[in-house]
């Protein structure tokens, strides 16, 4: 099967993205290897060529996280039919800059097929390859329906601040990263109007200030219509070519607004993240509920048959049973790579946690007599990793209970009633957090 789009215009897209930077991508994936078998998906909708033996299970994994987060985000299951696969492959970089992501579709005997392309994948960073991924699966959205043809690839275009603004909704981490930029970037200037966000169709590559209010945007878009955010009318809209602009989001996301209003709500909501956001607010809920997903290790994941006994998902502390059985190290491998790629792109708050977890993976991929450490030593290293992580959900859930009850005493207007100043708001709640944290780590009475 030949994609004759891949280079020049790529059916309806040819997405460059631009080079990441070093230290964002170091930690995500290694260089392209040709020998590695391919690796195919547990869902059997994702298959990978060309890259390191260390990276198959874990990008495949990773790409099944990002298919559920995007149907969950949206409500919809993202269309598959049977055979029907996304081929990612990774290259080495010749003549072209490492850390572009080429990206080709066709439709061929009436399936829309797909093809991405990572061009020294060492150099691609998991938000770059989390958009690019994004920008293939929302096609999936769009082009659902008979009848379908060559000629609409060529001509249907999704913007790339409706792309980049749900991608930067998928991952916690880059969610607590806008909304910081909210803090330190607006607050006490003009919010960007939402006629400036929306014409943005072409966004420049790299990490830009774009990135975080594309985020916010449909952040605030999915708050605004949390009983039935319009995902049809929107795919149904890019179908026919028609932009998504203020007045379409005044008429069908605002129900029968008018621009004038949808511009003001939108200030309005902006004004109240930075009215409300403290700089410590990194670490939240979802953040550790994501994280403990990804704890949990299904067999599926890494194309292997769970042993007799146990189910296709289980707790790490399962491994330590079988610990010099083969399917332990490879497991354990990645799991400690994934754990790096936290460290690098989590919240420090969690450090702590990720590094004992790091640890007792790593334990797990000593051969027996290579300096393996004792069951007992992976024991402790566990116990410590999970008492911690119990701890942090305690404080978080103290935290946002005190910081709930804060926001809405009577003590936060003046006088007259109006909200208290956005600088004195935020040395309060800081005040509040460090109470809060003190609270939290005072010993307990027996």
């Amino acid at each position: 099967m030949t994609y004759p789009q891949i280079v020049g215009t790529v059916g309806c897209i040819l997405l460059v993205v631009g080079v990441a930077r070093a230290q964002e991508a170091s930690t995500f994936l290694h260089s392209a290897d040709s020998k590695t078998p391919p690796v195919v998906s547990h869902s059997q909708r994702f298959v990978f060529r060309g890259f390191d033996r260390r990276d198959g299970p874990m990008i495949g994994r990773w790409s099944e996280d990002v298919v559920e987060s995007l149907a969950g985000w949206t409500g919809a299951q993202i269309p598959f039919q049977r055979f029907d696969m996304v081929r990612i492959s990774a290259e080495h970089a010749k003549q072209e800059a490492p850390g572009r992501i080429l990206m080709g579709q066709d439709i061929i005997d009436g399936f829309l097929q797909q093809k991405m392309i990572l061009l020294s994948p060492e150099a691609v960073s998991e938000e770059v390859l989390l958009e690019a991924l994004v920008q293939a699966l929302l096609f999936r959205y769009v082009l659902n329906r008979p009848g379908l043809h060559r000629n609409d690839i060529e001509t249907i275009r999704i913007p790339d601040w409706l792309t980049v603004g749900i991608a930067q909704n998928l991952k916690p981490e880059l969610i607590a990263r806008n909304r910081k930029y909210v803090v330190q970037r607006i607050q006490g200037s003009r919010s960007p109007l939402l006629s400036e966000i929306v014409s943005w169709e072409t966004l420049p590559p790299g990490r830009t200030d774009e990135k975080p209010l594309c985020g916010l945007l449909l952040q605030w878009w999915q708050e605004e219509c949390q009983d039935k955010p319009p995902w049809p009318e929107v795919f149904f809209s890019l179908v026919e070519e028609k932009q998504i602009s203020v007045d379409w989001i005044a008429e069908n996301l605002l129900k029968g607004s008018t621009t004038e209003k949808a511009e003001s709500r939108w200030a309005g909501w902006i004004r109240s993240l930075t009215n409300g956001i403290d700089e410590m607010g990194a670490l939240d809920i979802r953040t550790l509920v994501e994280f403990k997903k990804r704890l949990r290790i299904d067999f599926r994941s890494f194309s292997l048959q769970p042993p007799k006994g146990l189910s296709w998902q289980v707790e790490p502390a399962v491994m330590l049973d079988w610990r010099y059985e083969p399917w332990v190290r490879t497991i354990a491998a990645s799991m400690a790579g994934e754990m790096q790629l936290v460290l690098a792109t989590g919240p420090k708050e969690l450090a702590t946690v990720v590094q004992s977890y790091q640890e007792y993976f790593e334990g797990l991929t000593v051969k027996k007599g290579q300096r393996d450490p004792s069951r007992k030593a992976l024991i402790l290293i566990l116990g410590q990793a999970e008492e911690g992580l119990a701890k942090l959900e305690k404080e978080v859930a103290l935290r946002n209970h005190m910081l709930g009850a804060l926001d809405r005493s009577p003590s936060l207007r003046d006088s007259a009633g109006s909200p208290m100043p956005a600088n004195n708001l935020l040395d309060l709640r800081r005040r509040f957090l460090d109470e809060v944290e003190a609270k939290t780590n005072a010993p307990e009475k027996k």
